[in-house]
């Protein structure tokens, strides 16, 4: 920066930041071609239908940047607010980013119906997309599915309406555009110096990549009962995906970071349940009406590649590298892997005599982030226009990572590194003098441990030694998701061309009723940035609005 204006009588102006600018320029384009013809007809007591077509979608994207770096001490414009690349410090090297996808599609579907109590339905789709390789990027994914409305045989006043159901089907899923064709990146200024030409691709890519493919078998029943003034569904399913397209983690002596390639096997099986009921129906306009939802669902790795027993899951490791999740043979999708404590067998924690710090132990696993089960009520009390409805969600089980925990540990900004010992002095006062943290365990050659350890030291030790397993905690939570309250006042309006009018306050994420009793610090497992937990984020907002709805 010139002499004169960084010395002159109001420098803030000029060097609190770089004085910069640049061109970002981006363009995402999804165009889709779509035809089909239907048939309908009904013979006798059955009822036909079916369809066949096809779709071509088009993805192109183009990016360009040129920018000038914002934050740097160095390299802005020469003359202040002369916004061109010649008067740049240090002129910036364009980018560019740009891909296009195509996928084409026939898919063809039939339904055949016997005096509206039985039906059968199936479907084919067929897939050829450009981001697999050409010689393997068709796939086929058929479905078929049944239905019994039994209802309609019986005369009871109890059911009202009673459907069995059951289906199959595969779908098939591509990657991403550019995934599996590696480019060459060119360096800025190539020949000029000690520049290097191009940089060859970090991943290498399986020649024998194929799609991913799900089967599944879904089955259940809906019943309504007493006049449908209550409901009850239920839906047991098992899927199996084979064939992920995953990278897989390699020895960077191949020259390569990771590998892409089809990963193995995972199974999911589960249940979900529906219950609603109209507790109060009254002839005055009161009505009540609550509805209940559980879904239990467990995921395991049944296959991995290469005779692997472990891989990281995608998007799986935290800042830091304190936890990963990892995908682990025989066991559920998402386990949390990290340093944790050292025990004996007795699950005592080994402690060091010489520091009264933990023994650690690397690649300790802590368990899935999947939870045992989830479920939701849902509740409405109206009267006359009047409508006041609550949301709950729910879950039990899982596990969660919270950085913020391990951090605010270590530098002494959370409430327990301040608090008082069993022996009534401030555990930041010196050990000399009553303070300190009492550490109990037992030393590596199995003596017991028992004394009081200097808290900074103790504290520290959580970042020092990377340890984790203190922070992973159990997801398990029920709160109080959303509250409305509306009134209809349409009928009041009196103007012809409004058909109705609604007014509504509404209020969400409200109130975090309980957690799992080691959540001490009460973080809500619903609003968690990561899937392996939290990684130094804010904390959860409320938020309040009104809402008017005017129909026409």
């Amino acid at each position: 920066m010139p002499f004169f204006l960084s010395n002159s009588a109001a420098p803030e102006l000029y060097n609190s930041w770089s004085n910069s600018f640049g061109n970002y320029e981006r363009t995402e384009i999804e165009n889709n071609f779509s035809g089909a013809l239907r048939y309908t007809n009904r013979f006798g007591e059955f009822d036909v239908s079916g369809f066949i077509g096809g779709n071509i979608r088009y993805n192109s994207y183009h990016r360009f940047v040129e920018q000038m770096p914002t934050d740097a001490k160095t390299g802005g414009l020469i003359i202040p607010d002369v916004y061109q690349f010649s008067n740049a410090g240090i002129v910036p090297t364009p980018s560019t980013y740009d891909y296009e996808k195509q996928v084409n599609s026939l898919y063809g579907n039939f339904s055949i119906g016997y005096r509206d109590f039985i039906y059968l339905d199936g479907s084919v789709r067929n897939d050829w997309s450009s981001a697999l390789p050409a010689s393997n990027n068709g796939y086929m994914y058929p479905s078929v599915g049944a239905s019994f409305i039994f209802s309609e045989l019986l005369d009871s006043d109890f059911i009202s309406y009673g459907k069995l159901r059951g289906g199959w089907a595969q779908v098939g899923s591509d990657v991403d555009a550019i995934l599996i064709n590696q480019v060459y990146r060119t360096d800025a200024q190539p020949f000029n110096g000690s520049n290097v030409i191009m940089y060859n691709p970090t991943r290498a890519v399986s020649p024998t990549i194929e799609p991913a493919k799900n089967t599944s078998i879904e089955t259940g029943f809906d019943l309504r009962m007493l006049d449908s003034r209550i409901g009850l569904n239920f839906t047991y399913y098992r899927e199996t995906r084979k064939n992920d397209i995953i990278p897989v983690s390699v020895s960077q002596a191949s020259g390569y970071y990771d590998y892409l390639t089809n990963a193995g096997e995972t199974m999911r099986r589960g249940v979900e349940i529906s219950l609603d009921a109209d507790v109060i129906k009254s002839t005055s306009g009161f009505n009540w009406n609550v509805t209940v939802n559980f879904a239990k669902n467990k995921t395991t790795i049944e296959a991995l590649p290469d005779n692997l027993t472990s891989i990281v899951a995608p998007g799986g490791t935290g800042s830091f590298g304190f936890v990963s999740m990892y995908h682990e043979l025989g066991n559920e999708w998402g386990q949390l892997r990290g340093i944790g404590y050292a025990t004996d067998d007795n699950g005592n924690k080994i402690i060091d005599p010489a520091t009264g710090l933990y023994e650690v132990e690397t690649n300790q696993f802590m368990g899935t982030v999947l939870p045992d089960f989830t479920g939701g009520i849902f509740t409405t009390l109206s009267y006359k226009g009047v409508r006041l409805a609550a949301n709950f969600d729910f879950q039990k089980g899982g596990k969660f990572f919270s950085l913020s925990e391990q951090w605010g540990s270590y530098s002494g900004l959370l409430e327990e590194t301040a608090a008082t010992n069993d022996r009534g002095s401030n555990i930041r006062d010196d050990v000399s003098e009553g303070g300190g943290v009492r550490v109990t365990g037992v030393t590596a050659s199995g003596e017991e441990f028992d004394e009081y350890v200097d808290a900074q030291a103790y504290y520290a030790q959580f970042i020092d030694s990377g340890l984790a397993s203190p922070f992973v905690h159990n997801a398990s939570y029920f709160k109080l998701r959303e509250v409305s309250l509306s009134y209809d006042f349409g009928k009041l309006l009196n103007v012809g061309f409004i058909k109705g009018a609604q007014l509504s306050l509404i209020g969400r994420n409200l109130a975090l009723i309980a957690v799992s009793k080691d959540n001490t610090h009460r973080w809500d497992p619903s609003e968690l940035s990561q899937t392996y937990g939290e990684n130094g984020q804010l904390p959860g907002t409320r938020s309040y609005g009104v809402n008017l709805k005017l129909t026409f």
